[in-house]
């Protein structure tokens, strides 16, 4: 059994379970094809009968009516890709007639700003916000901007506990349930395999080898970025001297864009990297490139990152949409559709991994960082990297 350390809780695999429910796929499938007969009615004196709909299919099939009737979703995302298209191409095509209109914006620094100047001045645009969790925790739910997303979640295949990677409340990263967390990945460090031999990197204190230092790791930015939570789980292992020996006496590169981290280490500019490259590398080899870039498990890093958090916003002016979109997200289907969007590895388990090498291993310890009562620990830890960089 896995388990994390946000306070040592411990966690089920995330690998792909075999048995995937099919129950859900075709009640999905039935209820949103656009030529299904209506559910037989029961007898008003028969309400238990055999032929009467299900409460939670007749609020599906409503649902479905009204969000139709309205027609459109309006959505905030943290990527731009071809696979997201593609999800929301699988969604469209399950619902004819309603069309997504996607923002995507690569920094929450961009996003938040625009939402408190929108709604102070009582303007609301958008409907369903899928990103990272904690910039938003701590800079938009104290503004009031989202309501609770778990009063809307309803279909049985979803609140079903045994499809998730320790039951579905475990998605529920804050005490007032406003966003749900439905993905993650490991923490990973990466190596390019033509400097680094294989098992030369086992564990963090083999990166305080001088023969790594000088330009020779490559990390995010620490004061920004997902790099700040590997070095507090650093920190917490090893001691603040660890997190200072890595990021001072080793004098890696440090770099902002994890884009270009990646680049520089498919060429081999850098031998190391902590930066979640995993979201390019994927592409590099699709070109046929990477084949010299591994990821590599250090122990006393480990941390579950995620950027799949899905929140629903306050006066969304599409809220029968928002709610179809927010339940079929996190069915079997939308989970299996989101999947190519490269956001993370699904925390259900009957979805495959995107991303076999960042899923988070059976029996090991991780730092769940992307929750409520780790955000002032990652504070600290900002501000300690910043007053070490100064």
């Amino acid at each position: 059994m896995p388990s994390f350390d946000s306070t040592a809780i411990s966690r089920r695999s995330l690998l792909t379970q075999a048995g995937a429910t099919a129950l859900g796929a075709g009640v999905l499938a039935a209820a949103c094809a656009p030529d299904a007969a209506p559910p037989a009615a029961s007898s008003p004196s028969s309400p238990g009968s055999p032929d009467a709909a299900p409460a939670w299919q007749t609020e599906w099939d409503d649902l479905v009516a009204a969000a139709k009737q309205e027609g459109r979703l309006v959505l905030i995302t943290q990527q731009t890709n071809n696979g997201l298209r593609q999800a929301f191409d699988v969604f469209e095509k399950t619902f004819p007639g309603i069309v997504i209109e996607s923002q995507g914006t690569a920094s929450s620094s961009l996003v938040i700003p625009k939402i408190q100047q929108e709604q102070k001045a009582g303007i609301y645009t958008y409907d369903v916000i899928q990103y990272t969790i904690q910039s938003f925790l701590t800079n938009l739910k104290p503004t009031g901007a989202f309501v609770p997303i778990a009063p809307v979640i309803f279909r049985p295949d979803v609140l079903d506990d045994k499809v998730w990677a320790e039951g579905f409340q475990t998605g529920f990263v804050d005490s007032d349930k406003i966003v749900y967390m439905f993905g993650w990945f490991a923490s990973k460090w990466w190596v390019n395999t033509d400097l680094v031999k294989e098992g030369e990197i086992r564990s963090i204190k083999d990166l305080l080898d001088p023969k790594w230092g000088k330009g020779k790791i490559g990390i995010t930015d620490v004061r920004s970025g997902g790099t700040f939570t590997i070095m507090l789980a650093v920190k917490q292992n090893l001691g603040e001297d660890t997190v200072k020996k890595l990021i001072i006496d080793q004098a890696p590169v440090f770099h902002r864009d994890d884009r270009v981290l990646a680049e520089q280490l498919l060429r081999g500019q850098i031998a190391v990297t902590s930066s979640s490259v995993h979201r390019f590398i994927q592409d590099f080899r699709d070109q046929g490139l990477g084949k010299n870039v591994k990821a590599v498990d250090l122990p006393e890093s480990r941390s579950a990152l995620t950027s799949s958090g899905l929140w629903l916003m306050k006066n969304a002016p599409h809220p029968n949409t928002a709610k179809l979109f927010i339940n079929w997200l996190l069915t079997k289907e939308g989970q299996d559709a989101w999947r190519p969007t490269g956001v993370g590895n699904s925390r259900r388990l009957d979805v495959a991994p995107f991303d076999p090498e960042t899923v988070v291993e059976k029996g090991g310890k991780y730092l769940i960082v992307a929750r409520e009562d780790m955000l002032k620990p990652q504070d600290d830890m900002v501000k300690y990297l910043s007053d070490l960089l100064k």
